[in-house]
């Protein structure tokens, strides 16, 4: 984990897990710990700069993976797609 987030997230999800079950998705390699499943940009999206268009495909797939959850936290901006979509999908309470 790195960044202000990622290490906020750690701290978070390290002590949540000795009293719920957690899991952790975020987005890109570098994110991939033992807490932590990443997701890549879409690959058959045509990468076009900074733009983030390829992310939200991401979010698609990551909000597909929290079924079942009880309560979704999305914590930086590009991942509130995600979270969003929980929301709406699921009819689970969001952060």
């Amino acid at each position: 984990m790195y960044g202000g987030a990622g290490v906020h997230v750690e701290y978070l999800a390290r002590h949540l897990a000795g009293l719920v079950d957690v899991g952790v998705y975020c987005f890109g390699a570098r994110a991939r710990t033992l807490w932590c499943g990443a997701y890549e940009p879409w690959e058959a999206w045509p990468r076009t700069g900074r733009d983030g268009s390829a992310q939200s495909f991401s979010d698609l797939r990551m909000a597909g993976d929290v079924a079942g959850a009880d309560l979704v936290h999305s914590h930086t901006w590009y991942a509130n797609f995600a979270g969003y979509l929980a929301r709406v999908l699921y009819q689970v309470p969001t952060l």
